[in-house]
């Protein structure tokens, strides 16, 4: 049986502060695919509530079981684990809150109800800062109500349940009335993504203060509406489908004597929906713009850079509108092949690459030469595809033996084509075609192996002594040949470039994860530079363990 948790038991310290914002952190984590389905500002790109739902989660795990019991100590942890953590616009707008709370507690063990009225009053103010363009109808908005109510209620009873309690229906009637105020809310017919989440959050607090639950509950979408509250219009999706959105760029300074109210002018000159927050010693930054790079150039000038997220606007719109229009009547030419693609790879834009050459056709099983899937994972992939026909791509020697006992498990119809690299997938992605058969696509797939050679380009940790190549150097290897070697990646990679391609040579680069767009520049002018000849393309990939991926055609 379920009990009410009392106040007059549990002290109003740093603990209970964690505990709260935990059962909001798996409220916001719960109703995140709500919370997504409604973002249609200040970017229509479905991610609102998991950049919200990822910030909260920083701050418990970075805090873990260290919880402060001081509440001025603990609030100051979670602003800064917020603040580093902040991802995208609702996430930095987030994190103001906190940064509210570790204000309005500084030098308090415990808390009152007065406290959380200021630090929602703060979090207000701050937000509005942090925006040079502020819009009403958002997440600002529903601060400012909410830092309202929480003043009145906490001078008539300052029990902090009474409290929280009348916050969280403020925000529900503040987010409600959002499409009143926000013109793009009332054209999408929906209520404000971020103003839905911080009820979430708050929803999620109050379950776990009277319940003793651990927020995890589902929260009904606030709205005065009749239609379909988890779809958005259909004209509306239409208008914003061709817009072009550029790349949402997120990244964290740090150093002595920062100016935020400069850097914000700055940076809204350079890009659009920004919002920069912080203090003379940390500056975490949010911005859309076409090109990150002068960004990025221009935040490495004020002090060290980390917490770098920057992702392609445009692909998210793409999926958030597709997902949106997944009930409305199908348009012929769209219509899904019969065919699912299971791919062992690993790396957020070569994901995404693979999925957009098949239509979302592809099932991703995570993997490359560090990491092999077992028969199980592959099996368990190749089941839960919606279709009949299915092509595995292994991608990798080693796993090409793996696919074969999938293939003798499933009752499925499975082909295997032969892929021994990610490169080697890709091209046969772009010969893939939905409206053929699984013997024709496989045929089609395996012609196009022998057309591509596959490098790599990555740091040796140990000596090779029968290459005389020394720990700590890069080597560019055109399979497993080790070809060139060099100092930097891309010194390295210019070389093998430079060996392997002849006139006339395509050349795709698959950029790793450890490499910022401030490299990506100056490796795309070093190429143009210094190998004019060339025709290449560098795309994101995103993998873990090299530096570079290179396809040769």
């Amino acid at each position: 049986m379920t009990t009410k948790k009392s106040l007059n038991s549990t002290e109003p310290n740093g603990q209970l502060l964690f505990e709260l914002i935990r059962a909001g952190t798996n409220a916001v984590k719960k109703n995140k695919d709500k919370i997504n389905a409604l973002n249609v500002f200040p970017v229509p790109d479905g991610d609102t509530g998991t950049n919200m739902a990822l910030t909260l989660q920083s701050v418990i795990d970075d805090i873990g079981s260290n919880v402060e019991l001081d509440a001025g100590k603990c609030s100051k942890q979670m602003a800064y684990f917020a603040l580093m953590g902040a991802r995208g616009n609702s996430g930095l707008i987030l994190s103001q809150l906190f940064k509210g709370l570790s204000e309005s507690m500084k030098d308090k063990h415990v808390f009152t109800s007065a406290d959380l009225a200021e630090a929602l009053h703060i979090a207000s103010e701050n937000s509005y800062k942090a925006i040079p363009e502020p819009k009403e109808g958002t997440m600002l908005t529903v601060y400012t109500e909410c830092a309202l109510a929480a003043k009145k209620a906490s001078n008539q009873n300052s029990d902090l349940a009474h409290v929280l309690e009348t916050v969280t229906k403020q925000a529900i009637e503040t987010v409600k009335k959002t499409p009143e105020m926000l013109k793009v809310l009332a054209d999408a017919d929906v209520v404000d993504s971020g103003g839905y989440g911080i009820a979430v959050l708050l929803s999620g607090a109050v379950d776990y203060l009277t319940n003793n639950s651990d927020g995890s509950i589902d929260i009904e979408i606030p709205s005065t509406s009749t239609s379909n509250l988890l779809r958005v219009k259909g004209d509306f999706l239409d208008d914003i489908r061709e817009e072009i959105w550029g790349y949402c760029t997120v990244f964290a300074i740090k150093g002595d004597g920062l100016n935020v109210t400069n850097i914000r002018k700055y940076v809204s000159n350079l890009g659009k929906s920004t919002v920069v927050a912080g203090d003379d010693t940390l500056v975490k930054i949010h911005s859309h713009m076409e090109d990150p790079g002068p960004l990025i150039s221009y935040g490495s000038t004020l002090g060290i850079l980390s917490n770098i997220d920057i992702k392609n606007m445009d692909e998210q719109t793409g999926d958030w509108v597709q997902e949106q229009q997944k009930d409305l009547v199908p348009d012929s030419n769209n219509i899904k092949t019969n065919i699912s693609i299971v791919a062992v790879v690993s790396g957020a834009g070569l994901i995404n690459l693979m999925n957009s050459l098949t239509d979302n056709s592809t099932y991703v099983v995570d993997g490359d030469h560090t990491k092999n899937p077992s028969v199980q994972e592959l099996l368990t992939a190749v089941e839960n595809t919606e279709t009949k026909n299915v092509i595995i791509l292994p991608n990798n020697k080693n796993i090409l033996n793996t696919a074969i006992q999938v293939k003798i498990l499933s009752e499925k119809k499975i082909e295997i084509v032969p892929t021994l690299s990610v490169q080697s997938g890709i091209s046969c992605l772009f010969v893939f075609d939905k409206s053929c058969g699984l013997e024709e696509n496989t045929t089609n797939m395996k012609n196009v192996l022998s057309d591509i050679k596959t490098g790599y380009i990555y740091r040796v940790n140990k000596s090779i002594k029968n290459k005389k190549v020394s720990a700590g150097r890069y080597v560019g290897t055109l399979g497993e040949t080790i070809l060139v070697t060099g100092a930097t990646p891309e010194n390295t990679l210019v070389e093998l470039l430079k060996t392997e391609c002849g006139k006339g040579s395509i050349a795709t680069i698959y950029v790793g994860n450890k490499t910022n767009v401030v490299k990506i520049n100056e490796l795309n002018d070093l190429l143009t530079e210094t190998l004019d000849n060339l025709d290449f393309e560098i795309i994101v990939g995103g993998q873990p363990n090299y530096d570079y991926l290179i396809g040769i055609e």
